[in-house]
């Protein structure tokens, strides 16, 4: 998940400026440059297990679950309680939620509950938590092709389990959700459905509403959507069949609008499968990023006023094409997290994020034999 302070923030649609990131050489962060937050990862290694990485204090990956809790490289997602301690939800291997909680008798293990019934979902399939004032949010796709929902107050623990709030049929079994705070602190989910149309799904109420907000065929059916708070509602990121990198405004309030969309990049700038993600920084940035067709981590951004076609920020041949990434804000620096290729399993990328972009980035890079190349991986900052 992403969790970013607010500030004023606006869209721009124009195609300009590029974003030039520079990676330095491999190793350790200075003990120095460490932020006063700490920053979390969590991955499904190859046995099974849930493995966590803390920056600055242990960044090597170690075993948080001494049971199998989902296939090798599930879909993953993470929180903050309101004790700021970590969550962890994933989709086991029997097919219904599990969640993870900061172990009460202490240590750095978790304790983990399944919430809810099996074969709600396909095994390791994307989820998505959202934290927000009123509590934490979980989605998910289903086996039937509804959205599945649950929420929890204060602290995950065990409940109703989740439930359709969508008809069933509408997304495809096991796709990604994305989730966002609107500026109302309303949560919101986005997700593209099985006609190829872009769907929104909010409770300003405390009933959950569809929208379908774009024409069909839009986008690939199943394919990743991502959102990033702005100050009038959210900007929603999706890729046509084409490769192009597009971005329309949800709306904070359920209206209907004509549709309308800017060209972050052209045709072929994203490859099939790619997993964008997106943030609003501190200073009122929204910076995209995803795995590109060489293995590098490549970001976009609105920092100059304009947009940037989207530039590498690593060196190639860092993560397997098309791999989940997942970003974080910890203090004056904004995090890029997955699980890389060969004996360099477990990447993260720093920016500081104070000074306009373009910036250096750092990336460190911490072999960790049990995972899995191209592993969902979640970050989050405590």
């Amino acid at each position: 998940m992403i969790r970013t302070p607010t500030r004023h923030l606006r869209i721009t649609s124009a195609v300009g400026a590029t974003l030039a990131l520079a990676a330095t050489a491999l190793g350790a962060p200075p003990a120095q440059a460490a932020p006063a937050s700490s920053v979390v990862g969590v991955t499904i290694g190859a046995d099974g297990r849930i493995y966590g990485s803390t920056i600055p204090s242990a960044p090597n990956p170690a075993p948080l679950s001494n049971v199998v809790i989902a296939p090798p490289g599930a879909g993953i997602s993470a929180a903050a309680q309101a004790d700021g301690s970590l969550a962890v939800f994933t989709i086991g291997t029997q097919g219904g939620l599990i969640v993870g909680r900061q172990n009460p008798t202490g240590g750095s293990s978790l304790s983990f509950f399944a919430d809810g019934p099996s074969n709600l979902a396909p095994p390791g399939g994307n989820v998505t938590a959202l934290s927000s004032p009123s509590g934490i949010h979980v989605f998910f796709a289903g086996r039937d092709g509804a959205i599945h929902h649950t929420r929890y107050s204060q602290l995950v623990l065990p409940g109703a389990g989740p439930r359709a709030i969508t008809p069933a049929g509408i997304a495809r079994p096991g796709a990604p959700v994305g989730a966002v705070l609107l500026p109302n602190n309303v949560p919101a989910a986005v997700f593209a459905g099985t006609n190829g149309a872009l769907f929104a799904l909010t409770a300003p109420s405390g009933t959950w509403v569809t929208r379908q907000i774009s024409p069909t065929g839009v986008t690939t059916p199943g394919s990743t959507v991502a959102a990033a708070s702005t100050d009038t509602g959210a900007a929603v990121f999706f890729t046509p069949p084409d490769g192009a990198l597009l971005a329309t405004l949800l709306p904070a309030t359920p209206v209907t609008t004509p549709w309308q969309y800017l060209v972050v990049s052209g045709s072929g700038t994203v490859p099939a499968g790619a997993r964008p993600v997106a943030a609003r920084l501190p200073n009122g940035t929204l910076v995209v990023a995803f795995a590109g067709r060489d293995g590098a981590i490549r970001l976009a951004s609105n920092a100059s006023g304009n947009w940037s076609a989207p530039e590498a920020a690593t060196q190639p041949g860092v993560a397997p094409t098309a791999a989940p990434i997942s970003l974080t804000i910890a203090d004056e620096f904004l995090w890029v997290g997955w699980c890389g290729n060969e004996d360099r399993w477990w990447q993260l990328l720093r920016m500081r994020w104070p000074r306009p972009l373009p910036l250096p980035g750092d990336l460190f890079s911490f072999p960790a034999p049990n995972l899995r190349a191209g592993a969902g991986v979640a970050l989050v900052t405590l």
